[in-house]
């Protein structure tokens, strides 16, 4: 999680933009799981399916499948 977010910083990736960017449902803005894959191998190519799931339910606080806006910034802000 730590590297994610080091990586962020370091390529100075505006969250709000990425997330819009990989959000499918822009209407309710929100990321499937595979929208969160692929956004967070787009920031680390080597990241694991495994690492990214985890990433994915430590992001999901309501436990709804989806993960909001505020979520997100939770997690990568």
């Amino acid at each position: 999680m730590k590297s994610v977010q080091l990586n962020i910083l370091r390529k100075n990736i505006d969250f709000l933009a990425a997330f819009e960017k990989f959000s499918k449902k822009m209407l309710t803005k929100t990321m499937k799981k595979s929208d969160i894959h692929i956004f967070l191998r787009e920031i680390d190519p080597t990241i694991t399916t495994y690492e990214a799931d985890q990433l994915f339910l430590l992001t999901d606080n309501d436990k709804d499948g989806k993960i909001s806006l505020q979520e997100f910034k939770s997690i990568f802000c």
